[in-house]
């Protein structure tokens, strides 16, 4: 277990995270209109609920931001008419990292 939770909190891990967050590009956020329930972003938007109900306030971190990522990687795969043009293994690295910081949060609400 202690394994785990160091390869989940190590610098190098939490260093790479980082960087990864200082090279995204500011954009202008745009009103969109709510999604069908069964639509990614709906889903996007339970999670969003899911994770301000769990862990209300400042003890989230940088969840806010990992999820307004997904968020921003599925608006602009439906900008397009069309078929979407999703990027599904950022989303699934994005989905990736939000489970690893839960379980994280999570553990540092146990002790």
């Amino acid at each position: 277990m202690s394994s785990r939770l160091d390869d989940l909190l190590s610098p190098d891990r939490l260093r790479d995270k980082w960087q990864e967050e200082e090279a995204q590009p500011e954009t202008e956020a745009r009103p969109v209109a709510p999604p069908a329930p069964d639509h990614p972003l709906a889903l996007v938007e339970r999670l969003e609920a899911l994770a301000s109900a769990r862990f209300p306030g400042t003890t989230a971190h940088g969840l806010p931001v990992l999820i307004g990522r997904a968020r921003e990687l599925i608006e602009q795969g439906y900008k397009s008419e069309g078929e979407p043009a999703i990027d599904a293994a950022q989303v699934r690295k994005l989905l990736d990292q939000i489970e690893d910081l839960v379980e994280a949060l999570d553990l540092g609400r146990r002790r």
